[in-house]
C-alpha cells in the first residue's frame, strides 16, 4: 500500500485519548474509534487513519525513502484549515509533535496534530555549504538566525536524524515560512488524561490490557531477518530493511512487501 493509496480508515473517527500513568510516564497508551494502540505502534496508526486522503502527485524535494512525499507531522493547540506564514516546523514522527501539543495545553485540551506533506523545491539540508560555508544550526532556538539561509533563496530547512531538544525521537524535522508550502492532509483531535496507578490499572482493565504498554529500549533480537523490505506500506519499516518472520508475520496486513534476503 502507497502513499497515494491512503483512501479508506479503520475507523471514521478523527479524535484520540491518551491514558497517561501520572507517577510512570512511559505507561501510556492510546484509545482511537475505541481502538487500543500501543505507542510504538502511534507512526503507523496516524497512517492507517488518514480517512479518504487524497494525497497531491506534487513535485517535492521532501519525500522518504521511497522516493514519495514524506508524510510528517505538526503538534499544536489550534485547529485551522492552513497555516500562517512564519516559523512552521513538522516532525517526520508524531511522538515530538504529540509531546509539544501535550506541553503547551497546560490541560486545557483542544490539542491536535496535523498530518501533512510539504511541497519544496528548493530544500537546504543543514550541515550544507552556501557561498562556501558550512551552515550548522541547532533545531532549538534557531528560529532567528534561519533567514541566512531562506536569504539564498531556499525555500524549506531540514535536520535529518535530529532529536528535538533530547525530548523526542531521532528523525527528520523540517522548516518552511511559507504556509502555502504545506499541504494539510488530516488533523487529529486529541485528549491526554494523566491517572493514578490505580486508576491506570483499572483503565487497562477496562480495555482488556493485560500489562502497562511502555516506551523502553527493545530487546535484543537474535531472530534471523531473512526479509528484506521493498516497500514499507504502513509500517514502521524503512525500504531495504531486514526483517524477520515475526517481523512480517505481524506486519503482513499492513502494505508491507518483502523479498528473501540472500548473503553474497
Amino acid at each position: 500500500m502507497r502513499a497515494y493509496e491512503l483512501t479508506e480508515a479503520f475507523t471514521p473517527d478523527n479524535k484520540f485519548t491518551i491514558y497517561l500513568n501520572r507517577e510512570d510516564d512511559s505507561d501510556e497508551f492510546a484509545v482511537f474509534g475505541g481502538r487500543v494502540l500501543e505507542p510504538k505502534n502511534f507512526k503507523t496508526f496516524f497512517k492507517l487513519n488518514l480517512k479518504n486522503v487524497k494525497v497531491p502527485r506534487i513535485r517535492t524535494e521532501a519525500v522518504d525513502k521511497s522516493n514519495k512525499p514524506a508524510l510528517l507531522f505538526h503538534g499544536t493547540l489550534a485547529e485551522f484549515d492552513q497555516f500562517e506564514p512564519g516559523n512552521i516546523w513538522l516532525s517526520a514522527e508524531p511522538y515530538t509533535p504529540l509531546f509539544h501539543a501535550s506541553f503547551h495545553s497546560y490541560g486545557q485540551g483542544g490539542q491536535m496534530i496535523y498530518a501533512c506533506i510539504l511541497e519544496v523545491r528548493n530544500l537546504f539540508v543543514m550541515g550544507d555549504k552556501i557561498n562556501g560555508k558550512i551552515i550548522e544550526l541547532p533545531v532549538a532556538g534557531s528560529d532567528n538566525d534561519l533567514d541566512i539561509i531562506y536569504d539564498n533563496g531556499y525555500d524549506s530547512i531540514v535536520w535529518y536524524n535530529k532529536s528535538d531538544t533530547s525530548i523526542g525521537p531521532i528523525t527528520n524535522i523540517y522548516h518552511t515560512k511559507d504556509p502555502k508550502n504545506v499541504h494539510i492532509l488530516q488533523k487529529f483531535k486529541f485528549e491526554e488524561i494523566k491517572l493514578t496507578p490505580r486508576e491506570m490499572s483499572k483503565k487497562r482493565e477496562e480495555f482488556n490490557i493485560s500489562k502497562p504498554y511502555k516506551f523502553s529500549e527493545p530487546e535484543k533480537d537474535t531472530e534471523p531477518k531473512i526479509y528484506i523490505v521493498t516497500e514499507p506500506g504502513l509500517t514502521p519499516f524503512r525500504l531495504d530493511d531486514r526483517i524477520s518472520q515475526t517481523e512480517y508475520d505481524e506486519y503482513k496486513d499492513y502494505g508491507l512487501e518483502v523479498k528473501k534476503y540472500e548473503s553474497i
